[in-house]
């Protein structure tokens, strides 16, 4: 983002989320509503400045691996895919 690309951070992290207190962002909404219960993008998304965007973690699940590895997070991994230059994805710890 500093270099002038679109750029979306997403935390994957839905058992321990952090990426929303390095930007001071609410994680009410995040990945899990937008997975789970099928919030808009634009309900869930932060925008920090015009290039950079952060998607929270959201509200923690009792299956983040099934819903990280659904065919609806793929769907929009391709569709972020489109909309940025970097999509970058913050996991859990292995």
């Amino acid at each position: 983002a500093q270099v002038g690309k679109k750029t979306l951070l997403i935390d994957c992290d839905l058992r321990r989320p952090w990426v929303h207190r390095c930007f001071n962002v609410s994680n009410q909404l995040g990945l899990s509503d937008l997975l789970f219960d099928g919030k808009k993008i634009e309900e869930v998304i932060s925008k920090i400045n015009n290039k950079l965007d952060v998607l929270p973690a959201g509200r923690m699940t009792y299956n983040p691996s099934e819903l990280l590895s659904s065919q609806k997070m793929k769907s929009f991994l391709i569709e972020m895919e489109n909309e940025y230059d970097y999509v970058i994805l913050d996991t859990p710890p292995l």
